[in-house]
């Protein structure tokens, strides 16, 4: 799927929020996410413009290839019959996700010249999931804490 990125964000969330997206604060533009119950936020390497998402689930997200430059990783829970939206603020889609609690693993591979960008969105099933920037470009400074609480966007 395509989606037209703005104000340098992609968000997951549940279909039924009425305020999906959530506030910045610098440490979640510093991690690269602002996260929530219900709705994860991520930095994107490029400020806006129509990128490329690949979203899957799978049973293990596998290992991080040499071409990506950022990869988060956040606990995700799909509820039933809620449904999940992925997009950003111009634009949004509805997409399939079973129900359950998943490890979601964003990443946002390097651009090649004449492609979109690439965005990379995997829902593995985990029970245990948590917070883990697992790569950082030199634009993420992250905390030695990572902040897992955001306020709505009202």
């Amino acid at each position: 799927m395509q989606v037209f990125v703005s104000h340098s964000q992609i968000a997951v969330f549940h279909a039924s929020l009425t305020a999906p997206f959530s506030l910045w604060t610098g440490t979640h533009v510093n991690q690269g996410f602002a996260w929530r119950p219900g709705s994860v936020s991520f930095r994107t390497l490029e400020e806006g413009g129509l990128h490329d998402i690949d979203l899957a689930v799978a049973g293990s997200p596998g290992t991080l290839a040499d071409d990506v430059a950022r990869a988060i990783e956040v606990p995700f829970d799909v509820p039933p019959g809620d449904g999940i939206e992925v997009g950003s603020i111009s634009e949004t889609f509805n997409v399939d996700v079973p129900p359950g609690r998943y490890c979601l693993r964003f990443v946002c591979l390097r651009g090649l010249p004449g492609k979109l960008p690439t965005i990379g969105l995997t829902f593995q099933p985990d029970s245990d999931a948590s917070f883990a920037v697992l790569r950082a470009d030199g634009e993420l400074r992250v905390p030695a804490q990572l902040l897992t609480t955001a306020e709505a966007a009202v």
